[in-house]
């Protein structure tokens, strides 16, 4: 028993991992849209709007959204609800649903590191520095599991994980049905879908972002906190992509010329 706990823990954490990299692109893609969103509020007329503006738009979205699919994948099952080996997928509702299966494994001694879950048994595995020996690691690390799971719960219990599951369906049904319909595959009936805004590719990304921390903590203790990766995405917009002079006033050329239609279509 012992022996199975311990290599399903083993594989959940490294189905976190994988996981947290798809959410460390997701932020990451969305810090490079803000920039280029404030970029291009600097010359509304110009860019708001226009055929590149479009493209870098969809293009965001429809890269976002393929990753937001990706992580809330649930598993291949057979009739009898047998996961499918060679269909496995790594994601984090795949991961949340063996959480529902085995939420004892998301338990206080798991979240301390220790068992029995008592101040003498952390204090030895812990030991304090301080006589009378200091509790506050002790009692934060306890008060910090009860906001996870309910204040004297021993584990974080089915019911919570079921809640959370259903969380991420909703906010991710429409991109779903967007990415069947429009992306992998071309609907037939096109004129009743709406595509999805941008406020809900937002509200997705902030969703798995909060669940993948709360899992990781759950699972590693919150003594190991997860860091997601971060790039600075603003060295590229602050050097000019095209160096030649001549290159560079075609451009201010056509900007200029574009300028003008567009007050002409508003005037």
């Amino acid at each position: 028993m012992v022996r199975r706990k311990t290599t399903i823990i083993k594989r959940w954490k490294q189905f976190l991992e994988i996981a947290s990299g798809e959410v460390t692109f997701l932020n990451h893609y969305a810090e490079v849209r803000a920039q280029f969103n404030l970029i291009a509020s600097q010359s509304p007329v110009a860019n708001v709007g226009s055929e590149f503006w479009t493209f870098v738009t969809q293009a965001f979205a429809h890269e976002m959204i393929f990753r937001i699919s990706r992580l809330t994948e649930g598993q291949f099952k057979d009739r009898k609800g047998r996961v499918l080996k060679h269909l496995e997928v790594s994601s984090l509702t795949a991961l949340l649903e063996e959480f529902a299966e085995h939420p004892e494994y998301l338990s206080r001694a798991q979240y301390l590191g220790v068992s029995p879950v008592t101040f003498e048994e952390y204090l030895r595995k812990h030991p304090s520095r301080f006589d009378p020996p200091d509790r506050y690691n002790y009692d934060r690390l306890n008060r910090e599991f009860d906001d996870l799971a309910g204040k004297g719960a021993n584990h974080i219990a089915a019911a919570v994980i079921q809640s959370d599951l259903a969380t991420l369906g909703k906010v991710t049904k429409r991109l779903k049905a967007y990415r069947n319909k429009r992306l992998a595959h071309l609907s037939v009936k096109r004129g009743r879908f709406r595509n999805p805004k941008m406020t809900e590719i937002t509200r997705a990304i902030t969703e798995i972002d909060r669940f993948m921390r709360k899992y990781f903590l759950a699972l590693n203790c919150a003594s190991h906190p997860l860091e997601f990766g971060h790039v600075d995405i603003t060295d590229i917009f602050l050097k000019p992509w095209i160096k030649n002079e001549n290159n560079q006033k075609e451009l201010q050329r056509r900007f200029e010329k574009a300028r003008e239609r567009q007050r002409k279509k508003r005037s």
